[in-house]
């Protein structure tokens, strides 16, 4: 019974420390949580700085940016991985220099974004051809992002102003045709 039990408990331990690995992106992606935080992976193909000069760099610019800390930055066979986060969208946006919103519609038009682009429901992963006749509400949820990375959001996306932009569960990426993507989501 002793041995039923050890067993069971190591089937256990493997199960549970199996599924705490984090999955690295595959492209370079920002994450939104529901808290508001940010978790940027950016994957660079082709990079000459070594792992402790790129890390040093950063480390040093993150220094002066409130918000901001470098979790991960590994060089290898050319490529760079780094994984920042930031406190919200705001450091985001001073440190990279790249537009980003995250929070209600109201608030983005409030921040200055426009929202005269159409927008494309969401249904089921794919995007509408149809521009929607009904726009957002402006207590719904959205992103808006100038940069090319995928979006990877904490609720079910019901709206994009990319058309061709792909969908995949929470996770929007743009396809590149468009310099700003709004993202609407609840």
């Amino acid at each position: 019974m002793k041995n039923i039990k050890l067993a069971a408990l190591m089937i256990l331990a493997v199960a549970v420390f199996a599924g705490c690995g984090a999955k690295r992106a595959e492209v370079s992606t920002i994450t939104v949580s529901s808290k508001g935080d940010i978790v940027l992976e950016e994957i660079a193909d082709e990079t000459s700085c070594d792992t402790e000069g790129l890390k040093g760099y950063l480390d040093e610019a993150m220094d002066e940016t409130e918000g901001v800390s470098l979790k991960t930055c590994e060089v290898k066979d050319g490529k760079a991985y780094i994984k920042s986060t930031y406190t919200s969208y705001k450091p985001y946006t001073e440190f990279t220099g790249y537009k980003f919103f995250n929070g209600t519609v109201l608030d983005a038009k409030v921040a200055g974004f426009v929202f005269d682009a159409p927008v494309y429901a969401v249904q089921n992963g794919a995007v509408s051809a149809e521009a929607a006749a009904d726009a957002p509400a402006e207590s719904d949820t959205c992103v808006v992002s100038t940069q090319d990375y995928a979006v990877k959001v904490p609720g079910t996306i019901t709206y994009v102003s990319d058309v061709n932009a792909t969908v995949d569960g929470d996770t929007v990426t743009p396809s590149g045709t468009e310099s700003e993507i709004i993202i609407i989501y609840k």
